[in-house]
């Protein structure tokens, strides 16, 4: 893809993108603004996204164990989800769960009450330093 071959900002910068019925979220660090825009930039014309979230982060890239311990809390949140018998219906496989640097970033297509839910558990996994919510909402 693009993104990957802009050698500016695959080398010594960490730049991660998810996709979720045609929502985009770019998350990760990279060293400069010009850098965080150029990443939005390349990726903005794909086909069939039709919202792009730019939650990469202006700062030094985080190292190994950083990224060890995101994969951690991701793993926590999605098992938290899977024991998630509150909401009738609910269906974990529309959760998308992705971490970088303590940010737990949730994406799906949820009603408003599964949102609710699903927030305030992710919040409560031990790690999670803030979360983001990037959710479409199913008509009720």
């Amino acid at each position: 893809d693009e993104l990957n071959k802009d050698k500016q900002l695959v080398l010594k910068n960490r730049v991660m993108i998810a996709v979720y019925n045609g929502v985009m979220l770019l998350m990760g660090e990279v060293r400069t603004p010009e850098l965080k825009q150029r990443a939005e930039r390349i990726v903005s014309g794909y086909e069939g996204v039709h919202r792009l979230v730019n939650e990469i982060d202006v700062m030094e890239p985080e190292g190994f164990w950083s990224r060890r311990n995101d994969n951690k809390i991701t793993a926590r949140v999605k098992l938290a989800l899977a024991d998630a018998t509150s909401v009738p219906g609910f269906d974990v496989t529309r959760v998308k769960v992705s971490t970088a640097h303590r940010t737990v970033y949730l994406m799906g297509l949820l009603s408003h009450e599964e949102d609710e839910i699903v927030t305030e558990i992710a919040r409560n996994v031990p790690g999670v330093e803030r979360v983001v919510k990037v959710f479409e909402y199913a008509q009720q």
